[in-house]
């Protein structure tokens, strides 16, 4: 979180350093992230190497993104469901990683689990964030399999030393991961 600040903050000073004129033409850097379409625009400024620039905080964006990513297979939350407990690897994860999760789990609270961060299973069998959605609507007996392995009373532990869930507990921050990355 404070990285993004920071490069939040460098890009403002950027701009406002630089100063912008109506002729100036944005640079876009962009990647498909998190099942969404990310696009990073920089205005030129002077003694500034903007396609560097923009491909610095793109790569910043990315590697955040894959800590908060539920579907990828190597990420925290892959680790998570198939062992049941993710012990913090480093301290940037857990500086990311967690108060996302336990604001995440804060707004399950306050919404009476109309939103969830523990239906993985759930957004998984869907396709929701897939680049090959499902073509038709999954089976009862799918749904009854996937719902078993979801909601939040799945989450036993979270702390500042890592996470523990039932085995096959499917964590999915997308929701909220989106503004997370773009803040």
């Amino acid at each position: 979180m404070k990285t993004m600040k920071r490069i939040v903050t460098g890009s403002m000073l950027l701009l406002l350093a630089g100063g912008c004129s109506p002729k100036d033409v944005l640079h876009e850097a962009g990647d498909y992230l998190l099942g969404t379409r990310v696009a990073i625009r920089i205005l030129p400024v002077a003694g500034r190497e903007v396609a560097g620039d923009a491909a610095d905080l793109l790569e910043s964006v990315r590697r955040e993104g894959a800590l908060l990513d539920a579907n990828r297979a190597d990420g925290i939350f892959a680790r998570l469901e198939s062992e049941g407990v993710y012990l913090w690897a480093e301290g940037n994860e857990r500086a990311l990683v967690l108060p996302v999760l336990e604001e995440s789990l804060a707004f399950a609270e306050r919404s009476a689990g109309g939103f969830d961060p523990a239906l993985g299973s759930l957004t998984q069998l869907w396709g929701f964030s897939s680049l090959t959605p499902r073509q038709t609507p999954p089976g009862p007996e799918e749904l009854k399999a996937a719902l078993a392995r979801s909601g939040r009373r799945r989450i036993l532990q979270i702390d500042n030393t890592g996470l523990r869930v039932l085995p096959g507990t499917r964590i999915d921050l997308g929701a909220v991961a989106k503004g997370v990355l773009a803040d």
